[in-house]
């Protein structure tokens, strides 16, 4: 999910190379003034797509791009960005309530289990932690939309920076699935940079490969 973060160690900013996200540099790293992409990189060293290589440490303006082209992080940002970036933009819109299924709950339980690990926070002091998905059926599944929501009264409503669901899109990009989105038996992806307050819950609207719908719930 979109978040800036302020990591405390200045090489664990290098995100983890199978998670596919792209990461851009400000170049030259001691006085940038445009943005390369790196071609190959880890927490030890970057290689630029010309060849050069540049250790994390010594980078003073950065970008973290999900693959879907949404910016996921970013520190000491200047224009002119890298073509083709999106932000997620805030919206005004009505809070929708959370209706679910029952029978899409059920399901809900049979097929998927949904997780969050512990909060920590970064430099910001904003609380982050890692949602997984794991598949515990013995079908491929995908998901079509997801949301989080926030307890009023009785009731939860829709709270999501865009004011609307996030699309299938952003759930492969973000929890780094296959490219099509299903999710293999056994198999687990993660949102590892999630956010936000507690006593909220997501859910997530998803399909089997059978064609059965279904909805799974945490704990925000």
């Amino acid at each position: 999910m979109l978040q800036f973060l302020g990591l405390r160690k200045e090489s664990d900013w290098i995100p983890d190379s199978d998670r596919r996200l792209v990461v851009y540099v400000g170049w030259p790293v001691n006085s940038p003034k445009e943005w390369k992409k790196a071609k190959l990189y880890n927490r030890n060293h970057l290689e630029l797509e010309d060849g050069t290589r540049v250790i994390p440490s010594e980078v003073r303006s950065r970008l973290i791009v999900y693959p879907n082209n949404e910016v996921v992080d970013g520190k000491n940002l200047f224009a002119p960005l890298p073509p083709g970036l999106t932000f997620l933009e805030p919206q005004v819109a009505p809070k929708a309530l959370l209706a679910l299924d029952s029978a899409q709950l059920e399901l809900g339980k049979m097929v998927c289990r949904v997780s969050n690990g512990h909060f920590k926070k970064n430099s910001q002091g904003q609380p982050i932690y890692t949602t997984t998905l794991r598949n515990i059926s013995g079908q491929r599944i995908r998901i079509l939309k997801f949301a989080g929501f926030r307890r009023a009264g009785e009731n939860y409503v829709l709270n999501t920076v865009t004011g609307g669901y996030y699309s299938a899109e952003q759930f492969i990009a973000w929890y780094a699935t296959p490219p099509d989105g299903w999710i293999s038996p056994g198999a687990q992806v993660a949102d590892t940079a999630n956010y936000g307050g507690t006593g909220g819950v997501w859910a997530y609207f998803g399909q089997t490969e059978a064609g059965h719908h279904f909805v799974a719930t945490v704990q925000g």
